[in-house]
């Protein structure tokens, strides 16, 4: 994991990466 990835929860709980952009835009990501 880099240090422009994060980790957030998906809709499902579980936990996946997403860029730190990805993660300020979109809060969680989607399987």
């Amino acid at each position: 994991m880099t240090a422009d990835e994060t980790v957030a929860l998906n809709s499902g709980g579980s936990r996946c990466r997403v860029s730190r952009e990805q993660y300020q835009h979109g809060g969680s990501c989607r399987l």
